[in-house]
């Protein structure tokens, strides 16, 4: 999994997206969980935008973890 910000430049969200393969055997992705707000999350880490990112990085890994374990992987 991964993060994807979008939106424009005052209404930014921050997402986990996960990377599957189709029936057809193609590669896509699809929103996983919204983690929330680019701007309220940035104010959450006092405007440093670099502890934004590992902070949601760290939490695409522990989804990521978590998805392995329920489904097996």
């Amino acid at each position: 999994m991964y993060i994807a910000i979008t939106g424009s430049k005052n209404n930014k969200d921050i997402y986990i997206y996960q990377s599957f393969r189709k029936k057809d055997g193609k590669s896509s992705s699809r929103i996983y969980k919204k983690l929330g707000k680019y701007n309220t999350l940035l104010e959450q880490f006092n405007g440093d935008e670099n502890k934004l990112m590992v902070w949601a990085k760290g939490e695409a890994a522990k989804e990521t973890e978590l998805y392995n374990q329920c489904s097996g992987k």
